[in-house]
Order: C-alpha cells, then structure tokens, then sequence
C-alpha cells in the first residue's frame, strides 16, 4: 500500500494525487521507477509518461510474465534508461517534442494495434 493513497502501487490514485500535488494534468508527469507492472503499466495506464529503469549494473530480476506485459516501444509516452543521467536526457528530448496528446493517439496505441490485450485498462 502507497501511504496518503491508500492504495497498492500501480493503481491510478497515487499518479492522479501526484499530478494535484503538482497542479498540473496527469499527462505533464514524469513517472520514473524499476517495475513494468507497478511503475511503466501503472504510468501510462493514467496517461502519464514513464521511464523504465534498467539499471545494468544491478539489474531488477524479472519473471517472465512482467516481462511479456512490456508493452511496444513508444519513444512518446515510455523510454528505458540505464540511470538517472540517461532518464534526464530522455525527459529533455521530450521537453523538446510536441505532446503526444496533440494526437488522437495515446499510450498504448501500438499495443492495441497489435492485437494484444491491454494491461492497464
């Protein structure tokens, strides 16, 4: 359970309650954590974006079925980094693009165009 959320990593609340903390929309937040299922799926579920957090030097062991929720690539909504230095470059190289949500596309949209189940609806 996440504290003031009172609710399990993940879940929508503590992004929803992170974005009016910040007085800002849902979409303007960077999330940034190790987990597909809890931190990636959980992002983008609430229309945030996220980066994933491989850290090689210390790699997260992942079961396989975490691993097959990884949803496609989508350099606008999700990247991977190494670390925060690589995090940071590619939180500036979305600063520079426009918004995804200028398109009636959102996270998630290679996913459902492939024909895969969406995990975060």
């Amino acid at each position: 359970m996440i504290g003031s959320a009172g609710c399990h990593k993940g879940s929508m609340p503590p992004f929803l309650m992170a974005a009016q903390a910040a007085g800002c929309h849902v979409s303007q937040l960077v999330h940034i954590g190790d987990s597909i299922s809890k931190d990636l799926l959980g992002a983008l579920r609430c229309g945030a974006r996220c980066v994933l957090l491989t850290r090689p030097t210390h790699p997260l062991p992942r079961a396989d079925a975490e691993v097959a929720l990884t949803p496609p690539a989508d350099g606008a909504w999700w990247g991977e980094a190494a670390g925060l230095g690589e995090a940071s470059s590619l939180i500036e190289g979305w600063d520079a693009a426009p918004s995804p949500l200028a398109s009636p596309e959102g996270p998630g949209t290679a996913w459902v165009a492939a024909g895969k189940p969406v995990p975060w609806e």
